[in-house]
């Protein structure tokens, strides 16, 4: 076997030098017996001078050419099966899915990655599933689009579909559509992507946490387009690679990603250049060291994390290798890394090959790191927020303590320095009162700062006579004269104080409690209380409204108010929002943000949220019938109602008995009630939506501000909350936060609502950003219903 292989070997390097000697040895054989035909002449004339040993150096020339063909032939099958192997090792190792089928939509090829990915073996698949058959109804029109708009190309890129595996769930994957055979009768459509799953799901998440996180969905937008770029040039390279011998090494280089392979069988190893400029190293000061030069960079509080999730593969716990964990390169700077791996084992279950790859992942880290910070902490003062604080609460509580105070502070007067020296003075003097409490304040105490000018301060183990002393040290701290500029400015600051385990046994209980405390010592001119439970004078006042709404409803006492919604292009009226009032005999006026809340505690919501919803579509019909007939009507819907089995009956039995197109009629839910119980109400909103009935995100940015529930949801109009408008022209940042969720919800295909509108400013500012509909004193208040039809007449 040593001679056919050192053949090949031989051949394999020279051969060129070879193929040129025989051409050369032919030639000479040719030239010295003047000609091929002089030969043959020589043989038909019957002459037989040196013709024997013409054609015995012409059949061995001959056969020793046969013989190398066949030799290179083998070494060039070798070659290309080896090429092959490369390929489908790079495919595998870069986790990419491929899957082609026909024009039907039968699969007739479906990689490993596949497999591994949606739980499906290749037998199960090929020829027995369309493509189709994985994809929801959305997804299937998608495809097919995709496919007819390629009738002259060769490629389609950049697309996602959820695609279905056989547990169920549905799995992310960006996919780029190959053509092959476009000339051909029968063409086969090559998919292939990645599966980019688990990055959606952490944005998801991450974006749930604040209302200011959409801020930075452009930052995570972009990370995303890069990666999206990444896989275009992955893409291309292979397409490079199966029409070039070099195919393998540029797919490798043009990637961001450091590939890395090791054999145990032959105690080899190769690292991608990309591999050491991700771990900042040198490639020729560390070559046949990178494992341990790995393991020597990897930060001291990961290497638990990094070696719990090898030993957890290598114990079949997980299906590959995967771990995120840091390292300090040699300049001293963190980097993340992103590392993922899988190995080949013999019968015997020993490792015979282990190949991954590392990612740089720092910039997503960091983006990350940003979302929390502004998840939980206040960007003015770098305080904690509200969220880490009930956090904190949580933590502290189970330790050893007797007790928590919650000490509640509202600065009495900020508003007006705010108003009288503008924003910038009042940024400087929450600034000021923060280091005030954080120089007053012990290190076992937390500073938190909840919204505009309120704070609170968690300490533990406090006596109500060491509260009340603390409370006067603070107020006389805080009213402190505050010099900035020219300007002597002072506060007036009022404490409420609420102690756990005696006045609450939650954070929300000890803010509320200590919430009233403060307003009882502001109804009796003191500077600060201790909570007592005699302060809930509140609950009474909520008896009292509960019980003569009961009544209400029968007395007539309810009420509709329309506020007309302008469309920003041309200020023409497209429809109204339908507002509830309520004038009690015995009460007076109450506002609906009292008697909402009560109502829906009761379950009074029911029956009054039926009463709103007929008496709009009444009054809507009435407006249809004097020609407005492309008016719509906007109702609050309570979570409450929807929770309701047979509310989209209720809703359509209204529509078919006044005549009033579904799509005329849009129900509002708002935010925080959407994202509490979605999985509850989901299927009402999906029955509605069939019907062809409009659902209206209310309050948007007030809430959980989730971009994934604008993505799942069935939604068809987004509302931003009037916080939002009232900072346009004022805050730069919240201006900038209003703007980006015009453009995400008009990217999305939703229509734009802007409500609480009452300057011109705000209107221009949301004209320009191509906000659909305003809403607001600036064009109108709510008008009762003779009003209306004198304005639209």
């Amino acid at each position: 076997m040593k001679c056919p292989n050192k053949a090949v070997e031989i051949i394999k390097k020279h051969g060129f030098v070879i193929f040129l000697t025989i051409i050369l040895h032919v030639v000479f054989f040719l030239c010295s017996n003047f000609s091929v035909i002089n030969t043959v002449n020589k043989i038909l004339s019957g002459s037989s001078e040196n013709i024997t040993a013409q054609l015995f150096i012409f059949l061995c020339s001959a056969s020793f050419i046969l013989i190398i063909s066949i030799i290179y032939s083998i070494y060039l099958n070798k070659k290309l099966n080896r090429d092959r192997n490369s390929l489908k090792n790079a495919i595998k190792t870069a986790n990419m899915i491929v899957i082609s089928f026909l024009e039907d939509g039968v699969i007739l090829y479906f990689n490993e990655n596949a497999q591994e990915k949606f739980g499906y073996e290749a037998e199960q698949v090929i020829k027995t599933f369309r493509i189709y058959d994985f994809l929801n109804t959305n997804d299937q029109l998608k495809l097919g689009k995709i496919i007819d708009s390629s009738t002259n190309a060769t490629a389609i890129n950049d697309f996602e579909l959820c695609i279905r595996t056989r547990k169920g769930d549905l799995r992310h994957v960006m996919f780029n559509l190959n053509i092959q055979g476009q000339n051909n009768l029968t063409k086969v459509y090559e998919l292939m992507g990645i599966d980019i799953t688990d990055r959606v799901n952490s944005e998801n998440e991450l974006y749930a946490k604040h209302e200011e996180l959409t801020a930075v969905y452009e930052e995570l937008a972009a990370s995303e387009e890069e990666l999206k770029d990444q896989l275009d040039e992955l893409i291309k390279q292979k397409i490079m690679l199966q029409e070039k011998d070099e195919r393998y090494n540029l797919v490798v280089e043009a990637s961001n990603i450091g590939i890395w392979e090791w054999d145990r069988v032959l105690d080899s190893s190769f690292y991608t250049d990309k591999w050491y400029e991700i771990f900042g190293v040198d490639k020729n000061k560390v070559k046949g060291q990178e494992q341990i030069i790995q393991e020597k960079l990897i930060h001291p509080d990961d290497m638990e994390r990094f070696n719990t999730a090898l030993k957890d593969y290598y114990e079949g716990r997980t299906p590959y290798f995967e771990c995120e964990y840091r390292i300090t390169t040699n300049d001293g700077s963190l980097r993340w890394i992103h590392s993922v791996g899988k190995a080949l084992w013999d019968d015997d279950g020993n490792i015979i090959k282990l190949a991954g790859a590392n990612t740089d992942i720092t910039p997503k880290k960091e983006a990350e790191e940003k979302i929390n910070k502004l998840a939980y902490f206040d960007t003015l003062t770098g305080l904690p927020n509200d969220l880490w604080l009930a956090e904190y609460f949580e933590k502290i509580k189970k330790r050893t303590v007797t007790n928590i105070a919650l000490i509640y502070i509202d600065l009495e007067n900020f508003k007006l320095i705010n108003d009288s020296y503008g924003h910038l003075t009042g940024d400087t003097v929450m600034i000021e009162v923060s280091n005030r409490l954080k120089e007053y304040c012990n290190e076992d105490m937390v500073i938190s700062r909840f919204r505009g000018d309120e704070f609170a301060v968690l300490a533990p183990n406090f006596s109500d006579e060491t509260l009340e002393f603390f409370a006067e040290e603070i107020i006389n701290h805080l009213e402190a004269i505050i010099k900035i500029d020219s300007n002597s400015l002072s506060l007036s600051a009022n404490i409420g104080m609420a102690v756990y385990p005696r006045d609450g046994k939650s954070i929300e209980e000890l803010i509320r409690n200590a919430d009233t405390a403060m307003y009882r010592a502001t109804e009796k001119k003191r500077k600060y209380l201790i909570f007592q439970p005699g302060m809930n004078d509140a609950i009474t006042e909520r008896l009292n409204i509960r019980n003569h709404m009961k009544l209400a409803l029968a007395k007539n006492e309810f009420m509709l108010y329309y506020q007309p919604q302008y469309r920003s292009a041309d200020k023409k009226i497209m429809g109204f929002e339908a507002l509830c009032r309520w004038n009690s005999e015995s009460l007076g006026n109450i506002p609906p943000a009292k008697f909402i809340p009560i109502a829906e505690d009761s379950k009074l919501i029911i029956p009054l949220g039926e009463w709103i919803l007929e008496e709009a579509i009444r009054f809507l019909k009435s407006l249809h019938d004097r020609g407005h007939n492309e008016l719509i009507m906007s109702v609050n819907i309570s979570i409450i109602q929807l929770l309701q089995k047979n509310f989209s009956d209720k809703v359509t039995r209204f529509l078919e008995t006044y005549g009033i197109p579904a799509d005329c009629l849009e129900l509002e839910i708002t935010e925080s009630g959407m994202m509490e119980s979605v999985d509850l109400v989901l299927e009402n909103i999906m029955l509605l939506k069939d019907k062809g009935v409009r659902i209206a995100l209310d309050d948007f940015g007030t809430g959980y501000s989730s971009l994934n529930y604008l993505t799942e949801l069935p939604l068809d109009t987004l509302k931003i909350d009037k916080s939002f408008i009232d900072n346009i022209g004022q805050e730069k940042e919240k201006s900038l936060l209003t703007g980006s969720i015009v453009e995400i919800g008009r990217r999305l295909g939703l229509s734009i609502v802007a409500e609480g509108v009452e300057t011109e400013n705000q209107f221009k500012y949301l004209a320009k950003k191509r906000c659909e509909r305003i809403q607001g004193y600036f064009f109108s208040k709510p008008l009762p219903a003779d009003e209306v039809l004198r304005l639209i007449d």
